[in-house]
């Protein structure tokens, strides 16, 4: 019986090109458990995080704040107010001046200029909640709970707190 030759030669070509194929695998997983480092994934993190919150920061000092996600998507790089200033003129929208404190703090306004809470009046207003929800028991009738959890303002808060008996003032 005549046997192939050529069988071993094409053989050891298949399994050069497997071989070379599976170092290249190698050096890809490799370089993917390098990347996975938890000092290197720790710093991804910081450096993400530190994006967001500048982000966050400077588009609400801008009176956008919604715009956080968006802009993070659309903008590389470091945010920087220049970033943020551009980024809001090719929308086609302007950084509204910062309110003075004085003017946020005056007749118990529990809106920012933009129609969104003021950060102050919504922690008055949680803090006075969870004070009333601490002094009040639920007596089976109505949840004070519930109609805690609806209040908007300081003003309705003190409202249940007086309807109560929990009001001392």
């Amino acid at each position: 019986m005549p046997e192939d030759t050529d069988t071993g030669a094409e053989e050891a070509q298949d399994n050069s090109g497997v071989i070379t194929a599976l170092r290249k695998k190698v050096r890809d997983l490799e370089k993917a458990v390098s990347d996975n480092d938890p000092s290197v994934v720790e710093a991804k993190v910081r450096e993400s995080v530190a994006r967001e919150s500048a982000a966050a920061v400077l588009l609400d000092k801008a009176g956008h704040p919604k715009l956080s996600a968006t802009f993070l998507s659309a903008v590389e790089g470091e945010v920087t107010e220049e970033s943020v200033a551009k980024f809001l003129t090719d929308l086609g929208l302007t950084a509204r001046e910062p309110a003075s404190e004085d003017a946020s703090s005056e007749g118990g306004n529990a809106e920012g200029g933009d129609g969104s809470p003021d950060p102050k009046a919504v922690a008055e207003v949680a803090a006075a909640g969870s004070d009333l929800a601490a002094a009040t028991q639920s007596d089976g009738k109505v949840d004070p709970l519930a109609k805690i959890s609806e209040a908007t303002s300081t003003e309705e808060l003190t409202a249940l707190a007086i309807a109560g008996g929990y009001h001392q003032g």
